[in-house]
């Protein structure tokens, strides 16, 4: 499984257990724990594993011990053989986390009794378990089969989204732009549902940093830049300079406060300070992890880092534009501040100049039309006290660019008009969140283990 997690902290604790009785065939349980420990080990996760198979309570007591103490994530149960319920069920009283429970299917004979029993242990355990409140996904398949495998990769994904979450600090430059009431969002609402810690930045902070950005620094990336980059349509080279100290900037106040993700508020007091947009920077930063948004949406910049960890790809923030009904197809826009990334290549990806220059003092935007592809819309917001994701999926068509900035023709597995109305109707916020790939059912796990309501459209 490649992994979508880069910090060491981040990494998902698995605390790996097999159960057993002790009179029925070990020999055997050994062989399957074997390989299945061979198949985890190739993964970008700490397991952590006991040698023993547990076929009693004190042998038991000695594993919760040692995965208390390690603080795991993720609780992997492998049913070996049928065993009593009490084995598994005193694990889950004193670990509060996510359970799978895996009962590869035994080799049975016509002329014999079953001698292993493992998906009757799993199936009584399971239903213990259940009644407890615990949270758990069984799985069925023989550990020679890739199906078991994705359904524990799916899992650790999403465990490992809410333990980004739940380290994650956000930069929040200023707060939402005006007349954006959906841009709102309660900071200590924010940190006790969803994890994430909000950092503030002022502008002023933002100025200096600016100030302290060598000539040499910005030439050399707007060099890089100049190179990368398929056309230069407006901007100067200057101006991709000046872009780039904002970009500089943004990235050593981000190092310095150990930020994972950020939301600017990006207008009108970068045009009254004579501070160019920001859009080549956070084009630049989303393209190198650090999701970063505009017009300081920090529960759309918390969604697209969400779905970047999820699917391991820059995530595109924008909004509808415009409905074609006739060919369910919902046209989508922003401004030109989305990963490169995002594009076919980087040969499609235009360097132009934000021409909304009663908003902004013309910074440089990064233009061009999203890749195709099937695509996972979801966005987190907060209605009436809690938090919900209202998710929806299609495909992004290949089109030429419908209008300046970064744009996206979808084509959705639902009306379009019903997808409108289903987002309406559940108080969804203007920005929308995309990732390319099919992630519904990573979202409707991702929601029962948060804890959060996932409405899909």
């Amino acid at each position: 499984m490649e992994s979508t997690i880069s910090n060491a902290k981040d990494l998902v604790k698995v605390g790996f257990v097999t159960v057993a009785s002790g009179e029925l065939n070990l020999s055997y349980v050994k062989k399957l724990t074997g390989k299945i420990k061979d198949r985890l080990r190739t993964y970008r996760i700490n397991i952590i594993e006991t040698e023993d198979i547990v076929t009693n309570l004190n042998l038991g007591w000695r594993v919760i011990k040692e995965f208390k103490r390690e603080n795991i994530d993720l609780l992997l149960i492998v049913c070996g053989t049928w065993a009593p319920d009490s084995l598994v069920s005193n694990m889950a009283k004193h670990m509060t986390v996510p359970l799978l429970m895996w009962a590869p299917p035994e080799p049975l004979n016509a002329e014999k009794l079953p001698e292993i029993g493992s998906l009757v242990g799993l199936t009584q355990t399971a239903g213990v378990l259940v009644k407890l409140g615990n949270w758990l996904k069984p799985i069925f398949d023989p550990a020679e089969e890739e199906a078991a495998y994705k359904e524990i990769e799916l899992t650790l994904k999403v465990v490992a989204t809410i333990k980004k979450l739940q380290n994650a600090r956000i930069g929040i430059l200023s707060k939402g732009s005006p007349g954006m009431f959906d841009t709102d969002y309660n900071p200590l609402q924010l940190f006790k549902i969803m994890g994430p810690e909000t950092v503030f930045i002022s502008i002023a902070t933002l100025e200096e940093e600016i100030k302290k950005i060598s000539p040499k620094q910005a030439i050399d990336e707007a060099d890089r830049d100049i190179k990368k980059y398929g056309q230069i349509m407006e901007p100067s080279k200057d101006q991709i300079v000046e872009a780039n100290r904002i970009y500089l900037a943004l990235k050593e106040i981000i190092q310095r406060e150990s930020i994972d993700a950020i939301a600017v508020r990006c207008w009108p007091e970068f045009k009254e300070l004579k501070i160019m947009s920001p859009c080549l920077a956070l084009s630049k930063l989303t393209e190198e992890g650090i999701m970063a948004g505009c017009e300081g949406d920090i529960t759309g910049v918390v969604s697209m880092l969400i779905l970047n960890t999820l699917t391991g790809r820059p995530s595109f923030l924008g909004d509808f534009l415009k409905l074609d009904e006739e060919n369910n197809v919902g046209l989508m826009y922003h401004c030109g501040a989305s990963a490169a990334g995002l594009a076919e290549n980087y040969s499609k990806v235009h360097l132009g100049l934000n021409l909304a220059t009663s908003v902004w003092k013309s910074g440089v935007t990064v233009e061009f039309p999203v890749k195709p592809g099937i695509a996972t819309l979801a966005r987190l917001g907060e209605s009436k006290g809690e938090y919900r994701m209202i998710v929806t999926q299609g495909e992004i068509l290949k089109a030429p660019m419908f209008c300046r900035g970064n744009t996206v023709k979808m084509k959705f597995r639902t009306p379009v008009k019903e997808v409108l109305r289903g987002l309406i109707k559940n108080g969804a916020e203007h920005h929308q969140i995309l990732a390319h790939g099919d992630i519904r059912k990573e979202l409707s796990e991702f929601g029962e283990l948060a804890k959060i309501k996932i409405l899909h459209i």
